[in-house]
């Protein structure tokens, strides 16, 4: 006990000097419990992230033990022909631009040939391993070189130009900190000599700085979501170097943030709302906000000036189709009013309506190799240009059936607004004049009753590479899952053949879409509020939620108006799957309803009673919450360890910590246990949950195997144990979840929606013999409902 206290007063002094810095750092990957090939393995922090070493199956790139820890290590190729490279992307906190964040890891190379390279990357697909990323070093934005030095190493800049630290030991466990500004596109380095391998991520001290406002060496507007540490090819087998703990802050530097970030909409998003409401996220410092708004780049105009609120209302609707501009100038309080000029951002408004995928075209002819598909098909365009190849157009046949027509089939019913047509344009068409001329535009929902849109002239295809669309026709909202096109006379009048090069329908978008909770989508809080981007013409919105997905087909669910396009659906149930559709509605618009398509969504399967991440070294330590034998004598038990940190840092199942507790059955009582009092009771059966959870993990060297129990108390005092079914699961060296059914504990007379307090324990308190000793790792303790339920 002693030994726990006097080493929290140095916890406290160290909370005390961490606190001048701002940065939160993550777990990405600490390599524990993955083996073999990294290949494709997900990284094993808090981030996402996948490893990926592009194939690599020869064993250059592994995930060895060293020093007592699993590492990640990476070595090249001994033909020296043959590039090596581990790396991940798809970070979900990435280092946006505009936004400073740091990139940490512990680093260790062998002796030999050194040529690696290493550093923190921009990567839209998620794999940073590539043959250009790995052959060369310049392509990494915020990165470094190792080259040899004699017996060490040296770092250097990533074109070779520069010692950034020489005279660096091989076999020497190295923190490196990359602090990138991906607004300056430059990056600070940091590093200092480490103890080993494994522990929590630290941060640097002043005198750890190597090189302050190193360019990036490929600037870049991406946002940085990975990293890649590679050998590149050259002559022999280069050094292994490990790898271990990674760990990320995607959002600050060494410092508080000035800027404004994480714009709403992103920058350069495309199809924003024409209502939409801009938001950011202010910097720290900034009490007030000056927004700045306008059609372009240079003509952007002070709108709001000293406004507390980090939203702003440009006034929609905006124009459709059309880009805007914007910055966020963060204003610090008195006395000072220090104003930070933001980064330009930019949206783009959504168009008037949206070219129609997925549709199918017949005709009463066709010419070999020239059906009516290729009208549908994108054969031909570039981009919107098409070419003078026959084979990428339609031609019906010569002699066949008349009058000539074309009919296209939708996926579903539209509102369509117009259409675009590219007429024949074979390189003969101004001799032969084969495209269409008069034509005769129907329209039907059913392909049985048709209404006549009009007679329209189709312009003239110049028979030339490059062409555009010269033919609109205007639908006017008109509503149909079929359009057919009768053609009476071309442009040659020679032969009584008609063609066309390509058509492109376009819908008005009056269906609901882009559903929140993604369709799909779970572990969805049980609070969740249903949103959704509104029909344009919907006044109101029906929505129907069940959990019986027929009945929302159907229309059969219970149907809520809203005037919003949100729905609270209240307290949901736990590890449900729940179906919603939203009919948007309009009495004046013709038709008056639209029906959206069956959206659903899952919510999570369990509610936290305790995670262990909110205890510190402090004033909240994990052991004067979970008591323990060693406060108590009245078990063999201990929670945490003897020295800070006390909580378990790198064996975790969830988030950054996890309980340690220590059990020694050797001697009177036989039994140890911990245990946590709530106040006030906690209800367990909330939400329609009916079971109780956690992790444990045991080892598989060093521990006795001995029984695992449980035992809640309500507050009545009545009390229930369950014991686990398998004592040896203290030698189980991975994460296993335990799951007891809350009947389990309501059989014996336990209020479950009264818990006044859980013990976690190991032995039998019945027995009077010696029992085992060891170490487990307790998490994720809650309570829910399985979704297979």
């Amino acid at each position: 006990m002693m030994k726990r206290l006097i080493k929290a007063t140095v916890g406290i002094l160290v909370v005390l000097l961490a606190g001048t810095v701002q940065a939160e750092l993550q777990l990405v990957a600490n390599f524990e419990g993955l083996t073999g090939n990294p290949d494709g393995q997900a990284c094993n922090g808090v981030l996402g992230g996948t490893l990926d070493t592009n194939t690599e199956g020869t064993g250059n790139s592994s995930l060895p033990a060293v020093d007592g820890s699993t590492t990640m290590s990476v070595i090249g190729h001994s033909s020296g022909t043959i590039d090596r490279a581990i790396g991940f992307g798809g970070i979900d906190n990435p280092i946006e631009d505009g936004e400073t964040g740091i990139g940490f890891f512990r680093l260790r190379v062998s002796g030999g040939n050194i040529r690696t390279h290493m550093g923190l990357v921009a990567d839209p697909i998620g794999n940073p391993v590539n043959a250009t990323n790995n052959l060369d070093p310049a392509t990494v934005p915020a990165g470094f070189q190792l080259v040899p030095n004699g017996a060490g190493f040296d770092i250097v800049t990533l074109d070779g130009t520069t010692v950034l630290k020489a005279g660096l030991a091989t076999a020497q466990w190295y923190n490196v900190w990359i602090v990138a500004d991906n607004a300056a596109d430059t990056f600070d380095l940091y590093l200092s000599e480490a103890a080993g391998p494994a522990g929590e991520a630290t941060l640097p001290a002043p005198g750890d700085l190597v090189e302050r406002g190193v360019p990036f060496a490929v600037a870049t507007t991406d946002p940085l979501n990975g990293m890649i540490f590679a050998n590149p090819r050259g002559t022999g087998q280069a050094a292994r170097i490990h790898v271990d703990e990674i760990w990320w802050d995607g959002d600050q530097g060494l410092s508080k943030p000035t800027m404004a970030r994480n714009p709403n909409p992103a920058d350069q998003q495309p199809d924003v709302s024409r209502d939409v409401i801009l938001s950011w996220t202010p910097a720290p410092s900034a009490a007030t906000h000056n927004v700045y708004f306008g059609t372009g780049p240079d003509s952007i105009a002070l709108v709001a000036e000293g406004q507390e609120a980090n939203t702003y209302d440009p006034g929609g609707p905006l124009e459709f189709d059309r880009t805007y501009y914007w910055r966020i100038d963060e204003v610090n309080a008195a006395p000072d009013f220090t104003v930070f000029e933001g980064s330009l951002w930019s949206f783009t408004v959504e168009p008037v309506s949206y070219p129609i995928p997925n549709v199918t075209a017949t005709a009463s002819s066709a010419s070999e190799n020239m059906g009516p598909e290729r009208t549908v098909d994108g054969s031909g365009l570039q981009g919107d240009q098409h070419s003078t190849e026959p084979p990428q157009m339609w031609l019906s046949a010569n002699g066949g059936p008349q009058p000539t027509w074309i009919q296209y089939e939708f996926d579903e019913v539209y509102k369509l607004d117009r259409l675009l047509v590219w007429n024949s344009n074979q390189l003969l068409e101004p001799i032969l004049g084969f495209g269409a001329r008069a034509v005769t535009v129907e329209h039907s929902t059913d392909a049985t009753a048709w209404t006549s849109l009009g007679d329209f002239e189709f312009a003239r295809a110049p028979g030339r590479d490059a062409y555009t669309a010269n033919t609109t026709v205007d639908f006017g909202g008109a509503v149909a899952k079929y359009v057919r096109l009768t053609i009476h006379s071309n442009w040659g009048g020679v032969l009584p053949q008609y063609g066309l090069s390509e058509v492109r329908f376009f819908h008005l978008p009056v269906l609901p879409r882009e559903p929140l909770p993604a369709i799909g989508q779970t572990e969805v809080t049980v609070d969740a509020m249903l949103s959704w981007r509104a029909g344009r013409e919907a006044a109101s919105h029906q929505v129907q939620l069940s959990e019986d997905r027929q009945a929302v087909i159907e229309g059969a669910a219970p149907v809520q108006t809203v005037v919003e396009n949100s729905f609270d659906p209240g307290s949901l149930d736990l590890g449900t799957t729940y179906f919603w559709k939203v009919t948007e509605v309009n009495d004046d618009e013709t038709p008056t309803a639209w029906e959206g398509e069956v959206w659903s969504f899952t919510t999570r399967e369990y509610l936290v009673i305790e995670d262990f991440e909110s205890y510190n070294d402090d004033d909240n330590r994990i052991y004067d919450t979970w008591i323990d034998g060693l406060t108590t004598g009245a078990s063999g038990s201990q929670v945490g360890y003897d020295v800070s940190p006390f909580a378990e840092k790198a064996i975790v199942h969830g988030g950054r910590q996890s309980m340690p507790l220590h059990y020694d059955n050797t001697a009177s009582p036989f039994f140890s246990e911990t245990e946590r009092t709530f106040a006030p009771p906690q209800d367990w059966t909330t939400n329609a949950a009916d079971t109780f959870t956690l992790y444990v993990r045991g080892r598989s060297e060093g521990n006795t195997p001995d029984v695992l129990y449980v035992t809640v108390q309500d507050s009545g005092n009545r009390t229930a144990t369950v014991a686990h079914p398998d004592p040896p699961i203290a030698t189980t060296g991975q994460w296993t979840p335990w799951s007891i059914p809350l009947s389990a504990f309501t059989s014996a007379g336990v209020k479950a929606d009264s818990i006044k307090k859980l013990v976690i324990g190991v032995g039998d308190r019945t027995q009077s013999t010696p029992g085992g000793t060891g170490l487990l790792y307790i998490d994720s303790v809650s309570f829910g409902r399985p979704a297979s339920q």
